[in-house]
């Protein structure tokens, strides 16, 4: 097994293909991806280089709905966490697919998230002070 941090040259990539060994295959090029889009918002002047688009479609008491993508990066999935105030309550990752993104040009389309807290807020929660980040980032992706 690959270790998760180890990126392929055109050899090694060649040789996995032949061994059948595609999973491995493909989660390397899916960290090579993510170092890329990691290293281009660190670097100075990063908010006008990497473009990240999305949005907070639905807030209840139970899960947060919406879509995140990178343009610059179509295939790459955004990491996303949900946050009340300073309480955390999920992360996943974006990548359901949603055939109104995929009409709209936002990639395959598979960059939705849906995410479930662990237990449903309470009554008096403030459900417009959910943030949903992007993770790497600083973005706050808002209702619109």
């Amino acid at each position: 097994m690959l270790s998760k941090n180890r990126f392929l040259g055109d050899a090694e990539a060649k040789q996995l293909l032949e061994q059948g060994r595609h999973a491995e295959l493909r989660e390397s090029q899916r960290c090579a991806k993510l170092a890329a889009l990691r290293a281009a918002l660190a670097s100075p002047g990063a908010d006008d280089g990497v473009q990240i688009e999305g949005n907070l479609d639905l807030v209840s008491r139970e899960h947060v709905e919406g879509w995140a993508w990178t343009p610059s990066l179509p295939d790459h999935r955004c990491d996303v966490s949900v946050w009340l105030g300073n309480d955390f309550l999920a992360s996943g990752n974006a990548s359901g697919y949603r055939e109104d993104l995929e009409k709209a040009g936002k990639g395959d389309g598979c960059h939705q998230y849906k995410l479930f807290y662990p237990a449903q807020l309470p009554v008096d929660a403030d459900l417009s002070a959910i943030e949903v980040k992007v993770e790497g980032t600083r973005l706050v992706l808002c209702r619109h």
